[in-house]
């Protein structure tokens, strides 16, 4: 939240401004809450498997599974991959590896620099995989784990902050959530970066 500039609050800022935390002070705390654990040695058998997994993940567009829709109604789409890449991210605290990919509308708006707020018809897919160590403790996708999807109608999805959510797990892409009230997990989590139309993505530089 801090390194995203949703913390601290402007208003408390406003009320306390030594709260403002400085690029050094933000690396004394990452380092401080995400210390190194020992890189374990890889499990071969393990390697392999995720290894293979990934190849399949590339080729699976010539053979699309048939995919139930997320419970709010929104259809899996596998042309995500054909898609840009705008970000990439990796989470310490469940230890995984995210490629952000988006969508023509995603793309030209970041051409145009009119990102904030994103124009309807933008799609963002966001696939995450588990981290897998290699030989020499470098860092690679293992086994897959999700893939989620933003949609921005700001009439459609007006109820949900103006996107639409969906995410489906493992590679048998299984819908994730009971009912459609699963949105309000995410409408919560992105509700920190309403200031940037509730998007934590910032697309790398250069982007055409």
């Amino acid at each position: 939240m801090i390194q995203l500039g949703a913390m601290p609050l402007k208003s408390y800022k406003l009320l306390h401004p030594m709260a403002r935390v400085s690029p050094e002070d933000l690396d004394v705390l990452k380092s401080y809450l995400n210390p190194l654990p020992p890189t374990p040695a890889p499990d071969e058998k393990a390697k392999a498997a995720a290894d293979l997994q990934y190849e399949q993940w590339i080729h699976a567009g010539a053979a699309p599974l048939a995919v139930q829709n997320a419970p709010n109604g929104i259809p899996y789409t596998s042309d995500y991959k054909n898609w840009k890449v705008i970000s990439t991210t990796n989470r310490f605290d469940n230890k995984t590896l995210r490629i952000i990919f988006g969508n023509d509308v995603a793309m030209k708006a970041i051409a145009e620099h009119q990102t904030n707020p994103w124009p309807d018809g933008t799609t963002f897919a966001k696939a995450a995989w588990f981290q897998q160590p290699d030989e020499n403790g470098d860092i690679k996708t293992g086994a897959f784990l999700q893939v989620e999807f933003m949609i921005k109608d700001a009439h459609k999805y007006a109820s949900t902050e103006g996107w639409g959510f969906a995410r489906w797990r493992g590679t048998d892409l299984k819908p994730y959530g009971k009912d459609a009230a699963f949105t309000n997990e995410c409408t919560g989590c992105h509700a920190p970066l309403r200031h940037n139309d509730y998007v934590y993505s910032f697309p790398l530089a250069g982007q055409q």
